[in-house]
């Protein structure tokens, strides 16, 4: 059975079964605002008197918050409107079947090719510093649409069973060509419950490449997303050529959608090494201005989210404050003002005071949690372009649940220290109190470790392996990478 028909008002929408099948494209203010944003229930004056080991529980929801900003509706639109204008032109037909095996042979011989290739369909950029918040946007804007869309063959036989509106994958941090397309075999496999990895997935490159654009074009393929676009680059900062001059060959010669996501770095690099890419629209995430309305806008809505004992009113000094130690980047400033009402309500434990968010607070929390991003607050704060580039790719550890993480054990090692010393100071001890007070913070952390030392493990384990095949010393390969230690006093 074909999938409810939506309300079409624009009639190269109306005719084309590919797009009926879309959520309709009117949407109001209201839904698409609620829709694009995550909640949290708002603390009350009862919420700020509940035990404080609730309240620390509480602090933590603050990330999953999502507040909706213009650039987020900006983005939504040109999503909307990219995967509807790209099944226009798209319209099953007999002439459509009847030219894919040589549209698929066109494609792959193209992406061959040396010179320089043309983008005639859409293409997306969605740009700016790590911490920005692209990826979650991108994610929630995706789910508003049905992933596969089934139709009824019987009826309409020019319709493949299952039409993909869109998969999103990331591009692969070693640049390999064979990686990028089991990467995409798997997530439409797993679309349409097909095991094309399996299927697919242990050709030569070519092969790949050919079978990657046959079902990209059998199944109506809506908007390929690619993120983490800054790979492309490596270490080296030099991108694939011939990689990329296949994925935007797929996309014009298919009037396939694509966005790519990642730095704006990675865009300029992009732009030169495909430098007649025409049709690119770039949106870009970076953090905001200190005047910016948006910026107003996002702080004035977080505000709300205190749960200490006493609600501070947002005054003109905690707001300049705010920027000061944050530069507009949104995980930062998310992750102040959870740190920051961590040390206010546990302070409160050990001094009965009034828990009170402050400037003291932020710059204190700042300067305990803080060390590892203070470069590039620096950088941000000196407005000097060149110090700033060398940062614009900022470390993955610098997102909000990395820097809570990171910050997990020393925050808990200073903060029980400090309330053990107050209550000592009282005449009471309350060292077999801490750990329940705390244990939600830290449980899962001694796995974590030990997960992430296995990996490294396994990673040094596979790259020595290699050096061995190629006839090459592994201790030689893995000091030179730099990925060990020479010891002192050995040749």
């Amino acid at each position: 059975m074909n999938p409810p028909t939506a309300i079409q008002h624009i009639d190269r929408y109306a005719a084309n079964p590919l797009i009926t099948g879309l959520p309709p494209e009117e949407i109001s203010e209201e839904a698409l605002k609620e829709l694009l944003s995550v909640h949290i229930e708002v603390p009350t004056d009862k919420t700020r008197s509940l035990p404080a080991r609730t309240r620390l529980f509480m602090c933590e929801d603050l990330r999953r918050l999502q507040i909706p900003l213009n650039r987020d509706f900006e983005l939504e639109f040109e999503i909307a409107a990219a995967i509807r204008e790209g099944y226009v032109d798209r319209m099953p037909s007999p002439r459509y079947w009847q030219n894919h095996n040589h549209e698929v042979q066109a494609i792959l011989a193209n992406a061959r090719n040396d010179g320089r290739t043309l983008t005639n369909s859409r293409c997306l950029a969605n740009t700016g510093v790590s911490g920005a918040g692209k990826t979650r946007i991108c994610e929630m804007i995706l789910k508003m649409y049905p992933q596969v869309i089934t139709h009824d063959t019987a009826e309409n036989p020019l319709l493949p069973l299952k039409q993909v509106v869109w998969i999103k994958i990331d591009f692969p941090s070693n640049r390999s060509p064979r990686a990028l397309c089991k990467r995409f075999f798997k997530e439409m496999g797993v679309a349409v419950g097909e095991p094309y990895e399996q299927q697919f997935g242990c050709g030569n490159v070519d092969e790949m490449l050919s079978d990657m654009a046959r079902l990209a074009r059998e199944h109506f393929l809506g908007l390929l997303v690619i993120d983490e676009i800054q790979h492309a680059g490596g270490q080296s900062g030099t991108a694939s050529p011939s990689l990329m001059r296949f994925i935007i060959t797929m996309s014009n010669e298919l009037k396939m959608p694509i966005m790519f996501i990642g730095t704006t770095k990675a865009l300029t690099e992009l732009r030169q090494r495909l430098a007649t890419i025409r049709r690119l629209i770039g949106l870009t995430y970076d953090r905001f201005l200190e005047n910016d309305p948006n910026w107003d806008h996002f702080v004035s809505e977080l505000w709300k989210y205190q749960f200490t004992r006493t609600k501070t009113k947002l005054s003109d000094d905690l707001r300049k404050t705010f920027y000061e130690l944050t530069q507009g980047i949104l995980a930062f400033a998310v992750a102040l003002f959870v740190l920051a009402q961590r040390r206010e309500i546990t302070r409160g434990i050990s001094e009965e005071g009034d828990e009170r968010l402050n400037v003291e607070s932020f710059r204190s929390v700042y300067e305990d949690y803080f060390k590892a991003v203070d470069p590039v607050i620096q950088a941000l704060r000196s407005g000097d372009d060149l110090a700033i580039e060398q940062f614009e790719d900022l470390p993955s550890q610098f997102k909000l649940h990395e820097i809570l993480a990171q910050q997990t054990q020393t925050f808990l090692v200073r903060e029980v220290k400090r309330i053990d010393r107050a209550f000592k100071r009282g005449g009471k001890t309350i060292r077999n109190q801490i750990p329940e007070i705390f244990r939600p913070y830290s449980a899962g952390l001694e796995e974590r470790v030990k997960r992430r030392a296995r990996d490294k493990e396994e990673g040094l384990a596979a790259e020595a392996k290699s050096a061995a095949k190629r006839g090459e010393d592994p201790v030689n390969v893995l000091e030179q990478k730099g990925l060990i230690k020479k010891v002192a006093g050995q040749p």
